[in-house]
């Protein structure tokens, strides 16, 4: 019992330390007033009525969650900037939350787990968007639906993920890829038929959706990409004007070190994998639409890569130099956005971390060999 105690005093300083990073993130980002033509002018509208509104775009008009959310707070008397900030804010500190208590359902050590955490928390400077630009509330809502939907998805609560992808429709719409394929992935699992019951009523809510809001058009727009798309040189000004690589900079040493594991669960887990593919290039496609925000759409799908990689890394042996090399990294990627500084502290932790891995194998092959030639003797 008191061992038991003991670990669960443990796991509580854990969250008590991430609510204490997170906030205090919270705390000293400054909000910034909504630009112009920027999709938070929309959600201050929507906090007048909810309805059709052709000076709404439709896409925007269908993120109702956040704005009701939003709305009921106002009611207690908050003005719609802080309303918005306390869901940003709290989402902020939630996502955390949520991914250190899914890393740990994962079976990671505690002190993996939080460093892991650390580095989704600070992903890219895109998911900071939400926390100064406090009316992108869905976005910061979407990190939340995608650890909740695809735990679910893996525990094979249908019901729940149904639930949960309803919800997710109101606040982000390529959620509704990820509800689809994690209730069909059930169905692979389970081969319970109520699965396709719910297929129908998310796909029809979703469309009822799309069609009383008018957001077909964007939709089918955001799809087509310009003439000329598909060239090289094309495509590789979108990779560099759009800085997508930085997005996995953080990750890159674990996609190196556990690639064969990583192929596996993204293989294993193919309905996470779809979300993702779709998720990052649907931006590649609409560039010429989304620009800027590049960045911040994509990060939704890549998030689900930090969460293959914290789960591929509970497969491995960690002494305890590498973990305290790891929450090292991890902190000091979390305090900081330069991408050059980012690299380096990158490459620093990987060699690092490679020739500890090379200093264990030949410390295994020694004593490996020692006990052969004793056996021998």
């Amino acid at each position: 019992m008191p061992s038991q105690s003991n670990k669960t005093s443990a796991v509580g300083m854990y969250y008590f330390l991430l609510i204490l990073l997170a906030g205090l993130r919270v705390i000293i980002t400054q909000p910034k007033g909504c630009p112009a033509f920027f999709d938070c002018n929309s959600y201050l509208a929507m906090m007048q009525s909810i309805a059709y509104d052709p000076n709404i775009a439709g896409h925007h008009a269908m993120r109702v969650l956040p704005v009701l959310l939003a709305n009921g707070l106002s009611y207690l008397g908050f003005s719609d900037e802080m309303a918005f900030r306390i869901l940003s804010g709290g989402g902020y500190v939630a996502f955390g939350v949520l991914l250190f208590w899914f890393f740990q359902k994962c079976s990671l050590k505690s002190w993996v787990a939080f460093g892991f955490t650390l580095l989704c928390l600070a992903a890219n400077e895109a998911i900071r968007i939400p926390l100064v630009l406090v009316y992108q509330t869905c976005d910061m809502f979407t990190y939340l639906f995608i650890i909740l939907m695809f735990y679910c998805s893996l525990t094979r609560q249908t019901t729940s993920l149904f639930v949960l992808s309803m919800l997710s429709i109101l606040t982000r719409q390529n959620l509704l890829i990820l509800g689809v394929a994690s209730l069909l992935y059930c169905y692979s699992q389970t081969k319970q038929r109520r699965v396709f019951f719910y297929t129908a009523v998310l796909i029809t809510a979703y469309s009822f959706l799309q069609s009383y809001y008018h957001a077909t058009s964007t939709f089918t727009a955001l799809l087509q990409p310009p003439a000329g798309f598909f060239t090289f040189s094309h495509l590789w000004f979108v990779v560099i004007d759009s800085k997508v690589l930085e997005l996995f900079v953080p990750l890159l040493p674990f996609l190196l070190l556990y690639a064969k594991s990583m192929i596996q669960l993204m293989l294993r887990y193919w309905h996470l994998t779809l979300y993702m593919a779709i998720t990052i290039g649907q931006p590649f496609l609409g560039y010429h639409m989304t620009g800027n925000n590049f960045a911040r759409i994509a990060l939704q799908g890549v998030i689900g890569l930090y969460l293959l990689a914290g789960m591929a890394s509970a497969q491995y042996q960690w002494s305890k130099a590498q973990i305290m090399l790891f929450l090292g990294y991890a902190l000091l990627i979390y305090t900081t956005w330069g991408i050059t500084y980012r690299l380096g502290i990158m490459v620093l932790f990987s060699v690092v971390f490679v020739w500890m891995l090379f200093k264990q194998h030949r410390q295994s092959s020694s004593l490996l060999s020692s006990n052969i030639q004793r056996l021998n003797a």
